[in-house]
């Protein structure tokens, strides 16, 4: 099975998302030959003052990636990100992540060895946020709407993600489950290993 991984990127210069990314790199070129040859890392650049480009370049990783960037600086404009990331997917499933979400090294064999039967499935992940304060009443593991593998052909069935939400946090992923919910589509969680939250920065 061949699968794409669609990060979006953004960077406003404090170098914040430019770390992840570089660590991502990092783990994606650690992962055994095996396991990485399925892998296609897609890589959008949201118009950052840092680029992606020049941080894969000083790495010089040996992995299957592409990298593609927004020329016009809009705010938050994950909704048009995603959207170019699916267009430019060039195998059946892909995995929608972002920037602040980490997965484990061996969350990548797992997903890889999963049974993708049904297109109109999502399958999904369990995040957890070791930084939460009790303060803050919320629980420190819960399922990020915004992490899930899904069919390119699914996507956009559903019409990709909505960009009249650009500029709007949050309303794009409730809006994008919200049609998938509306096709009576299933979901299943597909790793036993959870995904890290780390930060990010600001919007």
């Amino acid at each position: 099975m061949n699968i794409t991984l669609v990060k979006t990127f953004y960077d406003q210069g404090d170098n914040r998302q430019s770390n992840l990314l570089h660590e991502y790199i990092n783990l994606w070129d650690n992962l055994s030959y095996e396991i990485k040859k399925s892998w296609n890392f897609v890589i959008i650049d949201d118009c950052s003052k840092i680029k992606a480009e020049d941080i894969v370049r000083k790495i010089k990783p040996n992995i299957n990636i592409d990298i593609y960037r927004v020329q016009s600086d809009v705010f938050f404009n994950v909704s048009g990100a995603r959207n170019i990331g699916a267009k430019e997917c060039k195998t059946t499933w892909m995995y929608q992540s972002d920037m602040d979400w980490f997965a484990p090294q061996e969350m990548y064999e797992e997903i890889l060895s999963y049974n993708y039967t049904n297109k109109n499935t999502m399958y999904k992940f369990l995040g957890k946020n070791t930084k939460v304060k009790p303060s803050w009443n919320i629980s420190k593991i819960w399922q990020p709407i915004n992490e899930f593998i899904i069919s390119k052909s699914f996507f956009w069935e559903l019409g990709g993600y909505n960009e009249s939400f650009t500029g709007h946090w949050g309303y794009d992923d409730r809006d994008f489950l919200r049609k998938a919910e509306l096709k009576n589509y299933n979901y299943k969680i597909v790793s036993d290993y959870f995904l890290q939250w780390k930060s990010a920065g600001k919007i």
